[in-house]
């Protein structure tokens, strides 16, 4: 009879702090916001360049920017933030105080294995060439012109194009992700077209108004905050990426958080839109399978 035995070779490797295994044997790192990691299946691959397409009147490219460093802080893994001009008191103003616990700003070990480092950019499109490093801050700021040039013209994009090839080609070789945020509106299209080639995930942030049709016609519509479009979902290491199930989200304000939901409507606010526009007092549903519309006047005489 032949036995088998079992030989424990060695303790398995830790994982490293603040990351998760996902498919395809990737590491995963948390952005710092529940809804946008379940978006991109579980987190950002490390290794990963997410490109934030903002519009210019938001401001939640910068917030999101702000959960994916606070997360990093309390994690202890290694920052970086790259802005211009840069924030008032560096990187530990700029993180949100109330998601810090217990953080290790630009923290490294001589010796040591490499620690999980997160990038962020911001603002992409006023970077400078020539960055300089502010001592203690954590924070590289543009010390010549920008990028851009003041313009939309073609060397703003090349500039840009070449940042992000860049900055890929960095990040393939270190334990490390990077969220980078880019002013669409200062860009051409096909040019906004080359940086969603290069980047592995794309997301992209609008604002909404008031009295727009979404916010209108969704629940709660005070809470509505802006459009998440999810154009591409990071996939590192597999031949073919997969499709999202929805593309378009609402970015709700919900108690000093944002929460990220998919688009619905509202039927009572359906059925009022119809009848502040048609007059008749019936939507399209009630229409098509409520049968006929009631008289106005009495009984009908048979």
């Amino acid at each position: 009879m032949r036995q088998g035995s079992f030989v424990r070779k060695g303790a398995a490797p830790a994982a490293d702090p603040g990351t998760r295994p996902g498919l395809h044997g990737q590491t995963l790192l948390s952005l710092g916001q529940a809804d946008l990691d379940r978006l991109l299946g579980g987190g950002l691959p490390l290794g990963a360049l997410l490109l934030l397409l903002d519009d210019g009147w938001s401001g939640h490219a910068a917030t999101l920017l702000r959960y994916f460093l606070a997360e990093g802080a309390a994690c202890g893994q290694s920052l970086l933030l790259a802005a211009a001009p840069a924030p008032a008191g560096g990187l530990p103003a700029f993180v949100p105080p109330q998601l810090k616990r217990g953080s290790a700003v630009d923290k490294d070990e001589e010796g040591g294995e490499e620690h999980v480092g997160r990038l962020a950019v911001l603002s992409l499109g006023s970077l400078g060439w020539q960055a300089t490093p502010q001592p203690g801050t954590g924070v590289f700021s543009s010390g010549g012109g920008s990028a851009s040039g003041g313009g939309t013209g073609a060397s703003a994009g090349t500039a840009v194009l070449r940042t992000l090839l860049q900055l890929k080609g960095t990040l393939r070789d270190r334990r490390c992700a990077a969220v980078v945020s880019v002013p669409a509106m200062l860009f051409s299209p096909s040019d906004l077209a080359r940086m969603q080639h290069l980047a592995d995930g794309v997301v992209a942030l609008e604002s909404v108004a008031d009295g727009s049709d979404i916010a209108r016609l969704a629940p709660d519509p005070a809470s509505v905050a802006g459009l998440l479009h999810l154009r591409k979902p990071p996939a590192l290491g597999t031949t073919s990426r997969p499709a999202p199930d929805v593309a378009l989200h609402l970015v709700r304000h919900r108690r000093r958080r944002l929460a990220i939901t998919p688009v619905e409507i509202d039927p009572d606010a359906e059925v009022a839109d119809a009848e502040a526009t048609s007059g008749a007092g019936r939507s399209a549903a009630s229409a098509l399978c409520g049968g006929p519309p009631k008289p106005h006047g009495g009984a009908l005489d048979f």
